[in-house]
């Protein structure tokens, strides 16, 4: 599985290359917000704000075709949603390292013309 589909996510943007750059630099800025909440939710065992920032990511994820990050946060917060606070925190690494691997992914599309 590829980390960034680039032609999925450019047609969902309908071809604009404008947008597309616009939609990754606002996916990078929320992802790095949403593993400060899911940092913060772990250590204080609040399930509903991990659920909430799975929720999220899974969502802006699933707009810039980042399937790693769509399922490894789907997980998450399906772990969360049923109370499981333990086992959505024990999840947390493997979406953080999605979530690294797809930054590293997207970067170079915003250094294009």
């Amino acid at each position: 599985m590829t980390v960034f589909d680039r032609a999925e996510a450019l047609e969902r943007c309908r071809g604009k290359e404008g947008l597309l750059a616009k939609l990754i630099r606002i996916y990078l800025e929320d992802a790095a917000q949403q593993g400060a909440v899911l940092d913060a939710a772990c250590a204080a065992g609040d399930v509903t704000a991990l659920e909430r920032a799975a929720h999220r990511l899974k969502g802006s994820a699933l707009n810039l075709s980042l399937k790693r990050v769509a399922e490894a946060a789907a997980r998450l917060e399906d772990e969360a949603r049923t109370e499981r606070t333990a086992e959505a925190a024990a999840l947390w690494p493997a979406l953080r390292a999605a979530l690294e691997e797809a930054a590293a992914a997207l970067r170079p599309f915003l250094s294009q013309p």
